[in-house]
């Protein structure tokens, strides 16, 4: 496997990107190497991945220098000269797509030569299509007080007339207090999402003092205002906050910075998940999915996250629709990491199954999800119990028990809440198992004990128990 820094960025291209870097490449302007341009076909078919048995070094050589004997250092060089041309790209295709910051580049450009009116009617141009946008982000706010530099530091500054034209300062006081401000809000998001955040307390203090001197100016700005509403969700139940910002976040989202929209979409995904209720019915589930998004936008640099990938594998099977589970495991499991993918896929084919009931495949999945990380291992086997059990294995469903319980108790990784939803779980499977074989045993003390305790799969059980019960009373 090819592990060069060039492909690594490769590996984040869309097939579109991948196309115009193909004719960007072939550009004499930016590029004359012809071996380049032969590297960049013969790795074609391979994206976005790179992995395969034919893509090898010496291989690659052969093909590139097909006369010459093998030398490592000839395709070092080649990779350098390659990622520095990417990195030429990713700024051509940057400024591309942010107009703003491209037309201050030439309002620069063009004050650097003395072209005092052309540097103003450009300005008046980035103004007005500022105020068309309904959010100033960070970015944006950065940019201005950048073109304010740009002309003020400049040798042909003392050439413009302020008093004649007062919009080239753009209010640089407020614009700087603006700045800070969402710096602050930004931090204050930040120390509320991570818990193992950095920030120190007497640093915190200092960041909750700047928002609290705010607020006037965040009244005035939408931008400040969004984050100051994200702050507020967060330590707050507020569904009618919760409608507000989701309208934002579907509605205006072409006038987010990708930031702004990865906080927003994670606060009302968290505020989601910590605003479930003790019954989910599938249009839970279905907002859920609502507010992750397309899939596709959670592949960052060619691949996707495993536990973002388990999310909505869940969601998908939880909100009553098991053929578009079945249909993101086999779309986007290619975009796992290789060393976990194949893992990953079986855990999820073994839920899938589980749900669906079809408990030998269940079974046979989760016994090929060998994992190590104490999550995957607790979760694949409370799979395979219920599969022992529904397909009537106790003994199997007794080893799997035992097994489990020696696990729980010998790692220190399982947090205390998970590791006790699980031994609950375990103490209700005992207990099943010596009711089936005896069925008189006492039912609704035990049904009244797992209504008022946490217990993994607790929906599962309860049935159960009242599968027992029925047949208790149908024997009567």
């Amino acid at each position: 496997m090819l592990n060069y820094k060039f492909i690594q960025v490769l590996r984040t291209f869309s097939k579109e990107e991948f196309n115009l870097f193909q004719k960007f490449l072939k550009s004499p302007i930016y590029n004359t190497n012809k071996n380049l341009i032969t590297l960049l076909h013969i790795i074609k078919r391979f994206h976005p991945f790179y992995v395969h048995d034919n893509l090898t070094k010496k291989i690659l050589h052969q093909k590139l220098f097909p006369d010459q004997i093998f030398k490592d250092k000839r395709l070092r060089n080649l990779s350098a000269e390659m990622l520095s041309l990417i990195e030429e790209f990713l700024l051509f295709i940057r400024s591309e797509r942010n107009s703003i910051e491209k037309k201050i580049e030439i309002i620069g450009e063009l004050n650097d030569r003395g072209l005092e009116k052309l540097v103003i009617s450009n300005y008046k141009k980035v103004l007005y299509t500022v105020n068309k946008l309904a959010y100033m982000n960070q970015s944006i706010i950065l940019q201005l007080l950048k073109l304010n530099d740009i002309i003020k530091e400049n040798e042909f500054y003392s050439h413009i007339n302020i008093k004649k034209n007062p919009g080239i300062i753009y209010a640089e006081v407020d614009l700087s207090m603006e700045y800070i401000s969402m710096i602050a809000l930004n931090l204050a998001l930040e120390a509320k999402l991570l818990e193992d955040s950095e920030i120190k307390l007497k640093d915190l203090k200092f960041i909750e003092k700047i928002i609290n001197n705010s607020e006037e100016l965040i009244k005035k700005s939408p931008t400040l205002m969004l984050y100051k509403n994200c702050l507020t969700l967060l330590t707050k139940t507020d569904r009618r906050l919760f409608e507000e910002l989701k309208g934002v976040l579907f509605k205006k989202i072409q006038n987010l910075d990708g930031t702004t929209k990865a906080i927003l979409r994670s606060i009302l995904t968290l505020y989601h998940m910590n605003h479930k209720p003790e019954i989910a019915n599938e249009e839970y589930y279905k907002e859920q999915l609502t507010l992750m998004g397309s899939p596709n936008e959670h592949i960052i640099g060619g691949f996707i996250r495993d536990n973002i990938f388990n999310l909505y594998a869940i969601n998908y099977l939880y909100s009553e629709n098991s053929a578009g589970c079945l249909e993101f495991i086999n779309k986007f499991g290619k975009y796992l990491k290789q060393q976990e993918r194949a893992k990953v896929v079986n855990f999820n084919l073994s839920k899938y199954f589980l749900f669906k009931g079809y408990y030998k495949e269940a079974l046979e999945y989760a016994s090929k999800c060998n994992q190590k990380y104490w999550w995957y291992y607790i979760h694949s086997q409370t799979t395979a119990i219920i599969c022992c059990y529904e397909l009537e294995n106790y003994k199997n469903v007794q080893l799997y028990s035992a097994k489990l319980k020696k696990y729980i108790k010998s790692s220190l990784d399982i947090p205390i809440l998970d590791s006790l939803s699980i031994d609950n779980f375990l103490t209700c499977i005992d207990d099943l198992v010596m009711k089936k074989n005896k069925p008189n045993k006492e039912l609704d003390s035990a049904i009244n004990t797992i209504k008022n305790k946490r217990i993994s799969h607790s929906k599962w059980i309860l049935k159960k128990y009242s599968e027992i019960s029925d047949m208790k009373k149908a024997a009567s």
